[in-house]
């Protein structure tokens, strides 16, 4: 294959992993906001756009790191369903600790639901994972 036709299969190939990843983006939020409206974390990342993850996401896969690009994209996916999960956990053990007497700043904080932390925190420890891989891979490549 000739450079030119190798440099076309490299943008087909970008724009089709760009494309998988909108898609699984747009279908997450389209499902939050017609859904799954009623589960919090869902409902709180579709309200914010997910904090404009899908920018970096699409970023690194245009500029060839499409692993780190799949890596936050199913990092989103995997942080939002621990966060959920984790977060109503903690919120729940809370929340039955709360007792007449407290004032209303204790019972809010004990209420309060913490899985939009743990879903940031998934994605930030998938794609530094993510980027260690990819610099582990490279200097394994070199003679």
């Amino acid at each position: 294959m000739s450079p030119r036709c190798l440099k076309k299969t490299a943008v087909k190939r970008c724009c089709l992993f760009a494309f998988l990843q909108a898609i699984v983006f747009v279908t997450i939020y389209w499902l939050s906001k017609a859904v799954f409206f009623d589960i919090y974390l869902l409902k709180w990342t579709a309200d914010r756009n997910y904090l404009y993850i899908w920018i970096p996401v699409l970023v690194f896969t245009a500029f060839g790191k499409e692993r780190v690009g799949f890596a936050l994209t199913i990092g989103n996916i995997i942080g939002i369903v621990v966060g959920q999960i984790l977060g109503d956990m903690l919120r729940n053990a809370n929340v039955k600790t709360i007792v007449i007497t407290m004032d209303e700043e204790q019972k809010y904080l004990l209420s309060y639901h913490y899985g939009a932390f743990i879903w940031f925190f998934v994605i930030f420890i998938i794609f530094v994972a993510s980027i260690l891989c990819e610099t582990i891979r490279k200097r394994s490549m070199v003679p």
